[in-house]
């Protein structure tokens, strides 16, 4: 769920290559699995529910514009974990932008919430990335704050280069508001500049 208490400000994070966890088993009646034809609207319902867009109808404006032209891409980098019902819960993007690998869009539905299925669809997507020498690009921001600290335990890390949409400075101000000073002690400390092989725009 988006923090809407906090202000909005940008950040982006990276992760080097690395070995990746094994994928954690997931409780009885769910399953991984990637995109399914219908799947665009369960996104829409999720990103509508934890707070990315006001209502469904532009969810589903947002998914054709950004995913539905690259179907080829839709079929083994969109990925996510269905119920018993085989309606997608939890998702993450393992998206392919200007030569990047891009990590975005990960969200749970705030009724499956609390059973660790947000932690599993990001790992889920990190595994779908075919390349998994390059590094891996992440647009979050600081009302996502709590995903923020998933986000590191997976490997993220701050990107402190002034680049366009990342506001390093004042995003720790914001996040010191809503995180222990420990916790964005070790953010602050393993942030990097954005690595050569990344342009962003």
């Amino acid at each position: 769920m988006l923090d809407k208490t906090v202000p909005y400000h940008p950040i982006y994070m990276v992760r080097f290559p690395a070995p990746l966890p094994s994928l954690p088993e997931l409780p009885e009646g769910f399953c991984y699995r990637t995109y399914e034809k219908g799947d665009e609207l369960s996104w829409a319902q999720v990103e509508t529910k934890v707070g990315s867009f006001d209502n469904v109808k532009n969810a589903l404006a947002y998914f054709e514009k950004e995913f539905a032209p690259r179907p080829e891409l839709l079929a083994i980098r969109f990925g996510g974990i269905a119920n018993e019902k085989g309606v997608m819960v939890a998702h993450a993007a393992a998206w392919e932008k200007d030569g990047n690998n891009l990590f975005h869009w990960l969200a749970t539905d705030p009724a499956y919430q609390k059973k660790g299925l947000g932690r599993a669809a990001a790992l889920y997507a990190l595994h779908l990335f075919p390349d998994k020498s390059k590094p891996v690009l992440l647009h979050t921001q600081t009302n996502s704050h709590v995903a923020i600290e998933m986000y590191a335990k997976s490997g993220f890390r701050f990107v402190s280069s002034p680049v366009p949409g990342n506001e390093f400075d004042k995003t720790l101000e914001i996040l010191s508001q809503v995180m222990s000073p420990a916790t964005l002690e070790r953010l602050t400390s393993n942030a990097v500049p954005l690595p050569d092989s990344i342009t962003v725009h």
